[in-house]
């Protein structure tokens, strides 16, 4: 097997069949192999000696921790064996650097999560019974795949991702796409700066995550189901390994469960550290072994997805909904919320709020709402309010009454909602010192595949660290703004200026002098 996927989870049988799957269907020389290898941020040459990786995402740049842990750090280690991460998914208090591969605090905090204010939380509410889980899953088994197809419909789930794609979608034109073999993906490579949503419920709910890929996997005729978590995640990673093999023992995966003639089960694939990861068809290429860089679309995975076969792929809190809709029905599912945003959702609050943590509220809450009641408003004083992480939008503060917790109301404004972290621009950081952190983000995470993406961010960097000096033509930065939306092969390049767009037309002033009007 080759050495890039020494970072997998521990072999099983299952896991042995896929990676014999990848040695016949890649062929994988020493080139592809030190490529794919030196992708990812754990196993590149350059940081071999890193013993050390600290946070840089936008939470902690925000909090103002980075150079106070840093410091504390050069005592014991030097800088040469200091790396960095885009996000640790600890943005309740950004407190974290990666050890060894094992997270560590800077000084002792609790691991604090809070709950949403509702009666009955779909995604946060208690933990399931063995008994639970056995009757759901045999009323699930003894269904028609199409019926469980029509709740999915009726029940207007959404992609909560970011891009809001109807899940029932995927999953029909899966089930239609003729294939003996098929694949459930859950996308939990959560790497936006701010959002730790997905590691909550790794952590804390995977049995909600196991059941919505069995029943996926169901509906679309799939044998086997994958959960691919971040580097970054490794409870998580611990936690799914040791849910899965007590289902095995339970009898609710492997060979025809509960005597149903379905047979299903799941493997948990460890990411080494890379964002763009997030990405559906990068991830796809990571589980095969290959350097993970986007592909172009179509085909989509739905059709040709994991080794070319029909694949479909959520993310973790996406996939965690279909234990309230299968059991409750998707009618019930779609009372809640809006009529085009229905269901609750998971909103990350970052450090900077007087209550920081996890909380599921109602689509259709009013932005406010998250933030004066379930985050009890705000540690500092503030001027905006990023949502929904780098590819996300930059919000101020004055205008949070117009928005509320749903698609159609963020995308009425020009903005995205995104996966709903949420992290407090304090009044006295420096807007253009963001846009700099933005694009250097994005150059620093680009899978290079593209040209508008790989250079597109790397220009927009340079010309922004060097505004102090040289002023920026507006005219050639709106260009390098239009080129990277309109040409990048995915959201990477494509939605970053969306986020600095926000910042050009709500902080103008602030702005003025680093910008030159054209002539």
């Amino acid at each position: 097997m080759s050495e890039n996927l020494s970072f997998l989870a521990k072999r099983t049988a299952l896991q042995s069949r896929i990676e014999d799957k990848i040695n016949k269907n890649s062929l994988l020389g020493t080139a592809n192999d030190y490529g794919a290898k030196s992708f990812y941020d754990f196993l590149r040459p350059e940081d071999k000696n890193k013993k050390i990786h600290l946070c840089s995402g936008t939470a902690c740049l925000m909090s103002g921790k980075v150079d106070e842990i840093k410091r504390k750090i050069l005592k014991d280690f030097k800088e040469e064996e200091i790396g960095e991460v885009n996000c640790l998914g600890h943005c309740f208090h950004n407190n974290a650097y990666f050890e060894n591969f094992q997270l560590n605090f800077h000084e002792s905090s609790e691991d604090i999560h809070h709950l949403a204010q509702l009666e009955s939380p779909i995604l946060l509410g208690q933990s399931l019974s063995i008994q639970e889980l056995h009757d759901a899953i045999k009323y699930a088994l003894e269904q028609d795949p199409s019926h469980l197809l029509n709740e999915m419909t009726t029940s207007g789930l959404r992609g909560r991702g970011g891009a809001g794609f109807p899940m029932a979608t995927k999953l029909e034109i899966c089930q239609n796409t003729p294939s003996s073999e098929k694949y459930i993906i859950v996308n939990g490579d959560e790497g936006d700066p701010g959002s730790y949503s997905d590691r909550f419920l790794l952590e804390n709910r995977p049995d909600l995550i196991l059941f919505g890929l069995l029943v996926s996997g169901y509906i679309i005729g799939a044998q086997t189901g994958i959960v691919y978590i971040r580097g970054e995640y490794p409870k998580a990673q611990e936690v799914m390994n040791t849910v899965i093999e007590n289902w095995r023992e339970l009898g609710f995966l492997g060979e025809n469960i509960m005597a149903k003639g379905h047979h299903f089960d799941v493997i948990a694939v460890q990411g080494a550290g890379s964002y763009v990861c997030g990405e559906e068809t990068a991830l796809i290429a990571s589980i095969e072994g290959k350097r993970p860089e986007v592909s172009v679309r179509p085909p989509y995975p739905s059709t040709k997805g994991l080794f070319n076969k029909p694949t479909v792929v959520n993310n973790v809190e996406t996939i965690a909904n279909l234990y309230s809709i299968i059991t409750k029905t998707g009618y019930h599912f779609s009372q809640i919320g809006t009529t085009f945003s229905t269901g609750t959702k998971l909103i990350s609050l970052s450090s900077l709020f007087n209550k920081p943590g996890v909380y599921e509220v109602e689509m259709g809450t009013p932005l406010e709402y998250v933030i004066n009641n379930c985050g009890k408003g705000l540690k500092v004083e503030g001027k905006a309010i990023q949502v929904g992480g780098p590819l996300g939008s930059i919000i101020p503060l004055g205008m949070l009454h117009e928005l509320h917790i749903d698609f159609e109301s963020f995308e009425k404004h020009g903005l995205t909602l995104g996966h709903g972290s949420m992290i407090l621009i304090p009044k006295q950081f420096p807007m253009i010192k963001l846009i700099e952190h933005l694009f250097e983000f994005t150059k620093n995470e680009s899978c290079g595949k593209c040209v508008p993406c790989r250079l597109g961010s790397a220009q927009g960097h340079n010309l922004i660290k060097n505004s102090n000096h040289k002023k920026v033509s507006q005219s050639i930065f709106s260009e390098l703004l239009e080129t990277m939306e309109m040409t990048s092969l995915c959201g990477l390049g494509g939605s970053i200026p969306l986020s600095v767009h926000n910042i050009l037309q709500y902080f103008p002033q602030e702005l003025k002098p680093y910008f030159e009007e054209d002539k």
